[in-house]
């Protein structure tokens, strides 16, 4: 079973190519399958008028794929058509020799070139929405695609990671609260402590987080001074 699907969105828009997600899942397949390096997939090649043919399997890539529950050889079909309309794969039928047609497919430029883009660098100025891919509403609709069959990771950097804090940045905050170089080491060694097993989201400027450190510290040591003062005197044996 093959654990990811790769669907460069990006590169399907610039390309106005009008597939849906099944057959955007399909042409990754086919990519994989066609530039396979394996002995046992070269041993399902074909080679006719110069242009090498891999043999198709419907079986194999149902198997392969197990997020098509209840797809079929009839309902595969369309889709390899509608691929080889788009220009993205040519096929040929060829005939088996235990009997039977078997369908050999080969990839066209348009293909190699969609799947070149997803090692390439693209700009800020070039970045798109989501929402705006060029996909068949009939048969899925945008959310879907953004939500449950593409996993998009977004991730953020952190504007003052831990390790950039500085001797300065100490220096710094202990002149700004009136206290000790060393209190406000303290603080960032607890802060150390507990940023990796703190629950919810980590912080994202550990800067701040250090102040904020020191500020609660500080605020303790006032409430237990004010407690120390109104506390109540044992004076049972004063005479």
């Amino acid at each position: 079973m093959r654990y990811s699907i790769t669907i460069n969105q990006l590169a399907l828009l610039e390309l106005k190519s009008k597939i849906t997600l099944e057959e955007a899942v399909l042409l990754d397949y086919l990519y994989w399958l066609c530039t396979s390096p394996s002995d046992i997939v070269e041993q399902m090649r074909i080679e006719k008028e110069g242009k090498k043919y891999t043999w198709f399997d419907y079986g194999s890539y149902l198997k392969e794929n197990p997020i098509l529950r209840g797809k079929t050889k009839a309902t595969i079909t369309p889709k390899i058509r509608k691929l080889e309309n788009e220009k993205f794969i040519e096929t040929i039928i060829q005939n088996a020799k235990n009997g039977g047609d078997r369908k050999y497919i080969r990839l066209l430029p348009k293909c190699d070139g969609l799947f070149r883009k997803l090692n390439e660098v693209v700009s800020e100025t070039k970045q798109v929405s989501f929402r705006k891919l060029n996909v068949d509403n009939n048969n899925i609709n945008n959310n879907y695609i953004n939500n449950k069959e593409k996993k998009i990771v977004i991730v953020k950097k952190e504007k003052y990671p831990l390790s950039a804090i500085t001797e300065e940045d100490i220096n710094q905050i202990a002149n700004q609260y009136h206290v000790s170089i060393g209190y406000v080491k303290l603080q960032l060694e607890k802060l150390r402590n507990y940023a990796p097993n703190k629950k919810g989201k980590p912080y994202s400027d550990y800067k701040a987080a250090l102040r904020n450190f020191v500020l609660l510290s500080m605020e303790r040591a006032i409430e237990k001074k004010q407690e120390d003062k109104y506390a109540p005197i044992d004076a049972r044996n004063v005479k």
